[in-house]
């Protein structure tokens, strides 16, 4: 399993077997990238590069789509989205969370809302989402993440 790591010194002090990127932010905080084909940049400079396609594709929530009776124009229509949990989501978000050189785990929005209403985030105390720092620039924080 290969991570990505922001320089050899960052491989050493994580004892972590995982797939998908990883960085130590300024602050020494250790952000795991779970999912996003997206790198983040945070607002410290440090850069958490995206998960490979493959990774980031099997790591997709069900899609449930609701098409209304609402049409547009040339046959366009409103749908609602919804999303549903995963066996092999919620397994890796377990794995990702025993891991003890881990302090975040971000997630997409989607599945953070999913572990919400299932009555699950409680259980996990490294999952979130990024906060943003610049909307302008689109720079992450590295002190506040979302839940």
């Amino acid at each position: 399993m290969d991570s990505v790591y922001q320089d050899s010194a960052v491989k050493e002090k994580l004892d972590i077997v995982t797939e998908g990127p990883v960085v130590v932010l300024s602050n020494g905080i250790v952000v795991a990238n779970f999912s996003s084909p997206h790198p983040f940049n945070f607002e410290d400079g440090s850069i958490l590069e995206a998960c490979d396609s493959s990774l980031s594709q099997s790591l997709s929530l069900e899609t449930v789509e609701e098409t209304t009776e609402h049409f547009y124009g040339q046959g366009a229509h409103m749908v609602t989205l919804s999303f549903k949990m995963t066996e092999c989501v919620e397994k890796r978000i377990d794995s990702m969370e025993r891991e003890p050189g881990i302090d975040v785990i971000l997630v997409p929005f989607p599945v953070l809302a999913c572990l919400r209403s299932a009555g699950r985030l409680a259980r996990y105390k490294k999952v979130g989402t990024i906060r943003s720092a610049n909307r302008q620039t689109k720079e992450a924080s590295i002190d506040k993440f979302c839940r």
